[in-house]
């Protein structure tokens, strides 16, 4: 089985609403304006099949971790841990200082990630004006994560119990493994 990993094209926007809709998330940050801002991790040769995806919004050198779902059918897979590296990956390259997160459920998956608690208003003022963060429920958490100029992502290692799948080595188009 091939696993391809790459930025949400236009023509898969509603796709990827069906998903996370599927995962019961809002789907209302994924629009035609910034579907660039997602990753998806897709199964089979033809690429339509979307597993897992997460978003990333810059803001200077800080950045909001959002949407990240897995297909309930994969879950339990090391999918999300995967994406999360890929986008942080991202963020490492693009000069990108801090990762923050707003969640309710997920919070002892970002902690056992190296995130950690924080107060909203320890959180940069261009983030705190975003429509994710006027919008907080009284029960979310806020986490921040410091991305490291030295983080890597293990790129040959496969996921975990995926019934002996080779190792992936697809790189997002565009997004490369830093040099050694």
């Amino acid at each position: 089985m091939t696993y391809d990993f790459r930025p949400l094209e236009p023509d898969e926007v509603r796709p990827l609403q069906v998903m996370l809709a599927s995962c019961n998330m809002p789907s209302s940050d994924v629009t035609s304006k910034n579907f660039k801002d997602f990753l998806v991790a897709r199964k089979g040769s033809d690429g339509k099949t979307m597993l897992a995806c997460v978003g990333m919004e810059r803001y200077g050198d800080s950045a909001l971790v959002k949407t990240l779902a897995v297909e309930p059918s994969v879950r339990g897979q090391g999918w999300a841990k995967q994406m999360l590296g890929l986008v942080e990956e991202r963020a490492r390259r693009e000069g990108i200082r801090a990762a923050y997160v707003v969640t309710n459920e997920a919070i002892d998956f970002f902690t056992a990630r190296g995130y950690e608690r924080i107060v909203p208003t320890d959180v940069p003022e261009e983030l705190r004006n975003t429509r994710v963060f006027a919008v907080i429920p009284p029960m979310a958490v806020c986490l921040k994560k410091t991305i490291s100029a030295t983080f890597v992502v293990d790129y040959d290692r496969p996921f975990p119990h995926m019934d002996g799948a080779a190792p992936v080595r697809q790189v997002p188009r565009g997004w490369r493994p830093p040099k050694e």
